[in-house]
């Protein structure tokens, strides 16, 4: 592989032999029909579950046999977040619409992840005769905060 992560059909094969032993996640590109990006996964837990989301612009989400969860940047495959949520097997993931992660293990546990940094709350106000806006407060409240 050289700096532009270019690969040569030698250097696949190499990198094929390397990988039968840990589990990796890889972009691919269609036009080119070559890999773009390959992450090996830093521990020799077998990927369980993979998911993608929410929406568009998502993470690539990867429940391993440890019981971590993964999160990586579809872009480039940089590493985003890393939980260990169980002590048994990742076995689904789910994005629900408030870009919570919900993950479920072997044995039932179900945990819930937000992948959102709340710095603010949002309050919906009705202002009557069919009127309604929503007010953004601060989590923590200040002395100049209503």
């Amino acid at each position: 592989m050289n700096e532009d992560n270019e690969y040569s059909s030698g250097e696949m094969s190499e990198w094929k032999l390397s990988f039968n032993e840990k589990a990796y996640l890889m972009l691919y590109d269609r036009i080119t029909n070559q890999p773009t990006v390959i992450k090996l996964i830093e521990s020799y837990a077998r990927i369980m579950s993979l998911k993608y989301g929410p929406y568009d612009n998502g993470h690539i989400m990867a429940g391993l046999s440890n019981g971590i969860i993964l999160s990586y940047s579809a872009i480039d495959l940089t590493k985003l977040y890393q939980y260990q949520l169980f002590a048994s097997p990742v076995t689904l993931i789910t994005f629900d619409p408030t870009n919570y992660v919900i993950a479920t293990s072997q044995y039932g546990d179900v945990a819930g992840i937000s992948l959102i940094e709340n710095k603010v709350k949002y309050v919906y106000v009705d202002l009557g005769k069919r009127k309604y806006c929503t007010v953004q407060m601060p989590l923590k409240p200040t002395k100049h905060s209503v």
